[in-house]
């Protein structure tokens, strides 16, 4: 899991929209990835 977050952000958007470990961890921990991906 830890080296999946560390590469989401070397990942281009459509790269990480194709991952599903993205889309889980995304819907299982909303809250979570605003945290560690959230973006102004």
């Amino acid at each position: 899991m830890a080296g999946v977050l560390a590469s989401d952000k070397k990942a281009s958007a459509p790269d990480i929209a194709k991952t599903p470990n993205y889309n889980s961890l995304k819907d299982k921990n909303p809250f979570n990835y605003l945290i560690t991906h959230g973006r102004k």
